[in-house]
Protein backbone atom coordinates (compact mmCIF):
# COMPACT_ATOMS: atom_id res chain seq x y z
CA UNK A 1 0.00 0.00 0.00
CA UNK A 2 2.84 2.40 0.81
CA UNK A 3 4.55 1.87 -2.53
CA UNK A 4 1.27 2.05 -4.45
CA UNK A 5 0.27 5.25 -2.66
CA UNK A 6 3.61 6.92 -3.41
CA UNK A 7 3.27 6.10 -7.09
CA UNK A 8 -0.35 7.25 -7.29
CA UNK A 9 0.02 10.36 -5.09
CA UNK A 10 3.61 11.67 -5.48
CA UNK A 11 2.53 15.11 -4.24
CA UNK A 12 1.46 13.78 -0.81
CA UNK A 13 4.02 13.24 1.96
CA UNK A 14 4.05 9.75 3.52
CA UNK A 15 5.04 10.22 7.14
CA UNK A 16 7.10 7.08 7.60
CA UNK A 17 9.93 5.18 5.94
CA UNK A 18 10.55 1.54 5.07
CA UNK A 19 13.52 -0.38 6.44
CA UNK A 20 13.90 -3.83 4.87
CA UNK A 21 16.64 -5.90 6.48
CA UNK A 22 17.72 -9.44 5.72
CA UNK A 23 20.52 -11.69 4.65
CA UNK A 24 22.96 -10.51 1.96
CA UNK A 25 21.97 -11.49 -1.56
CA UNK A 26 18.42 -12.49 -0.67
CA UNK A 27 16.91 -10.19 -3.30
CA UNK A 28 15.80 -7.19 -1.23
CA UNK A 29 16.88 -4.68 -3.87
CA UNK A 30 15.29 -6.71 -6.68
CA UNK A 31 11.97 -6.78 -4.84
CA UNK A 32 11.61 -2.97 -4.97
CA UNK A 33 12.95 -2.50 -8.50
CA UNK A 34 9.48 -2.21 -10.14
CA UNK A 35 8.52 0.50 -7.64
CA UNK A 36 11.68 2.51 -8.33
CA UNK A 37 11.24 1.97 -12.07
CA UNK A 38 7.69 3.28 -11.75
CA UNK A 39 9.03 6.41 -10.04
CA UNK A 40 11.96 7.17 -12.32
CA UNK A 41 12.11 4.83 -15.30
CA UNK A 42 15.26 3.05 -16.44
CA UNK A 43 17.45 6.04 -15.52
CA UNK A 44 15.86 6.24 -12.05
CA UNK A 45 15.10 9.92 -12.45
CA UNK A 46 13.87 11.36 -9.12
CA UNK A 47 15.52 8.50 -7.19
CA UNK A 48 18.61 9.25 -5.09
CA UNK A 49 20.95 6.46 -3.97
CA UNK A 50 22.61 7.62 -0.74
CA UNK A 51 25.59 6.01 0.95
CA UNK A 52 26.07 6.09 4.73
CA UNK A 53 29.03 8.44 4.48
CA UNK A 54 26.90 10.94 2.55
CA UNK A 55 24.30 11.24 5.29
CA UNK A 56 25.99 14.22 6.90
CA UNK A 57 26.74 15.98 3.60
CA UNK A 58 26.01 19.70 3.71
CA UNK A 59 24.69 19.77 0.14
CA UNK A 60 21.48 17.79 0.40
CA UNK A 61 20.82 17.22 -3.30
CA UNK A 62 19.10 13.93 -2.46
CA UNK A 63 16.30 15.91 -0.83
CA UNK A 64 15.18 17.04 -4.28
CA UNK A 65 14.17 13.48 -5.23
CA UNK A 66 10.87 11.65 -4.85
CA UNK A 67 12.58 8.64 -3.24
CA UNK A 68 15.79 8.44 -1.23
CA UNK A 69 17.34 4.95 -1.12
CA UNK A 70 19.91 3.70 1.38
CA UNK A 71 21.35 0.51 -0.08
CA UNK A 72 23.16 -0.54 3.09
CA UNK A 73 22.22 1.21 6.31
CA UNK A 74 24.81 0.19 8.86
CA UNK A 75 26.64 1.65 11.86
CA UNK A 76 28.76 -0.34 14.30
CA UNK A 77 28.41 1.96 17.31
CA UNK A 78 25.13 2.54 19.16
CA UNK A 79 25.75 6.29 19.31
CA UNK A 80 26.15 6.38 15.53
CA UNK A 81 22.95 4.39 15.00
CA UNK A 82 21.11 6.90 17.17
CA UNK A 83 22.72 9.81 15.30
CA UNK A 84 21.46 8.46 11.96
CA UNK A 85 17.96 8.03 13.34
CA UNK A 86 17.93 11.61 14.64
CA UNK A 87 19.35 12.98 11.38
CA UNK A 88 16.64 11.29 9.31
CA UNK A 89 13.70 12.35 11.51
CA UNK A 90 12.94 15.67 9.75
CA UNK A 91 13.41 14.04 6.34
CA UNK A 92 11.07 11.11 6.92
CA UNK A 93 8.09 13.03 8.32
CA UNK A 94 6.51 16.44 7.91
CA UNK A 95 6.56 18.88 9.59
CA UNK A 96 8.93 20.39 8.68
CA UNK A 97 7.08 21.21 5.48
CA UNK A 98 10.29 22.35 3.79
CA UNK A 99 13.91 21.11 3.82
CA UNK A 100 16.91 23.29 3.06
CA UNK A 101 18.95 22.29 0.02
CA UNK A 102 22.45 23.75 -0.15
CA UNK A 103 24.01 24.05 -3.61
CA UNK A 104 27.64 24.62 -4.48
CA UNK A 105 28.22 28.21 -5.52
CA UNK A 106 24.52 29.07 -5.28
CA UNK A 107 22.14 30.26 -2.62
CA UNK A 108 20.38 27.52 -0.62
CA UNK A 109 16.65 27.15 -1.11
CA UNK A 110 13.72 25.48 0.64
CA UNK A 111 12.48 22.30 -1.06
CA UNK A 112 9.04 20.89 -0.36
CA UNK A 113 9.38 17.94 2.02
CA UNK A 114 7.78 15.04 0.20
CA UNK A 115 10.75 12.66 -0.24
CA UNK A 116 10.09 9.03 0.69
CA UNK A 117 12.88 7.07 2.42
CA UNK A 118 13.55 3.42 1.55
CA UNK A 119 16.42 1.71 3.37
CA UNK A 120 18.02 -1.70 3.14
CA UNK A 121 20.36 -3.43 5.56
CA UNK A 122 22.02 -6.77 6.16
CA UNK A 123 22.04 -6.06 9.90
CA UNK A 124 19.39 -6.91 12.47
CA UNK A 125 19.86 -3.56 14.23
CA UNK A 126 21.09 -0.90 11.80
CA UNK A 127 19.27 1.84 13.76
CA UNK A 128 18.53 2.55 17.42
CA UNK A 129 14.81 3.25 17.64
CA UNK A 130 12.82 4.59 20.57
CA UNK A 131 10.02 2.43 21.92
CA UNK A 132 7.40 4.94 20.74
CA UNK A 133 8.88 5.45 17.25
CA UNK A 134 6.28 6.44 14.64
CA UNK A 135 8.56 6.92 11.64
CA UNK A 136 9.82 3.47 10.60
CA UNK A 137 8.11 0.41 9.15
CA UNK A 138 10.60 -2.42 9.74
CA UNK A 139 10.57 -5.83 8.12
CA UNK A 140 13.17 -8.60 8.14
CA UNK A 141 13.52 -11.34 5.52
CA UNK A 142 14.74 -14.76 6.64
CA UNK A 143 15.14 -15.79 2.99
CA UNK A 144 18.57 -17.27 2.14
CA UNK A 145 20.87 -15.99 -0.57
CA UNK A 146 19.07 -16.15 -3.90
CA UNK A 147 20.31 -18.76 -6.34
CA UNK A 148 21.92 -17.35 -9.47
CA UNK A 149 19.37 -19.01 -11.77
CA UNK A 150 16.49 -17.53 -9.76
CA UNK A 151 17.98 -14.05 -9.91
CA UNK A 152 18.49 -14.37 -13.67
CA UNK A 153 14.90 -15.55 -14.12
CA UNK A 154 13.50 -12.56 -12.22
CA UNK A 155 15.57 -10.04 -14.13
CA UNK A 156 14.80 -11.65 -17.48
CA UNK A 157 11.12 -11.32 -16.64
CA UNK A 158 11.64 -7.72 -15.54
CA UNK A 159 13.38 -6.85 -18.81
CA UNK A 160 10.70 -8.61 -20.86
CA UNK A 161 7.92 -6.38 -19.53
CA UNK A 162 7.72 -7.49 -15.92
CA UNK A 163 8.74 -4.07 -14.59
CA UNK A 164 5.80 -2.42 -16.33
CA UNK A 165 3.47 -5.22 -15.22
CA UNK A 166 4.44 -4.95 -11.55
CA UNK A 167 4.45 -1.14 -11.57
CA UNK A 168 1.06 -1.19 -13.30
CA UNK A 169 -0.28 -3.42 -10.55
CA UNK A 170 0.84 -0.84 -7.99
CA UNK A 171 -0.72 2.00 -9.97
CA UNK A 172 -4.03 0.11 -10.14
CA UNK A 173 -4.10 -0.94 -6.48
CA UNK A 174 -6.91 0.50 -4.36
CA UNK A 175 -5.25 2.64 -1.67
CA UNK A 176 -8.34 4.67 -0.75
CA UNK A 177 -8.14 3.38 2.84
CA UNK A 178 -4.43 4.14 3.24
CA UNK A 179 -3.60 7.03 5.58
CA UNK A 180 -0.23 8.60 4.64
CA UNK A 181 -0.06 10.50 7.93
CA UNK A 182 -0.63 7.51 10.22
CA UNK A 183 2.06 5.61 12.08
CA UNK A 184 3.15 2.40 10.33
CA UNK A 185 2.12 -1.02 11.69
CA UNK A 186 4.27 -2.42 14.49
CA UNK A 187 6.12 -5.54 13.37
CA UNK A 188 8.07 -8.25 15.14
CA UNK A 189 11.21 -7.07 13.35
CA UNK A 190 10.74 -3.58 14.77
CA UNK A 191 10.16 -4.88 18.30
CA UNK A 192 13.41 -6.87 18.07
CA UNK A 193 15.26 -3.80 16.76
CA UNK A 194 13.97 -1.64 19.61
CA UNK A 195 14.89 -4.23 22.23
CA UNK A 196 18.35 -4.97 20.88
CA UNK A 197 19.07 -1.29 20.34
CA UNK A 198 18.72 -0.42 24.00
CA UNK A 199 21.83 0.23 26.06
CA UNK A 200 22.85 -2.18 28.81
CA UNK A 201 22.07 0.57 31.33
Amino acid sequence: DVLAYKLQHPNVKINHAILHAGRPGSGKDSLYTPFLWGIGGEQLVNVSIVRNEELNSTWGYALESEVMVFEELRQAEAKDRRAIENHLKPIIAAPPEFLQVNRKGLHPYQALNRVFVLAFSNERVPLSLAGDDRRWFVTYSEAPRMAERDAQAIWQWYEAGGLATAAGWLYARDVSAFNPGAAPPLTEAKIIMIEQGRSTA
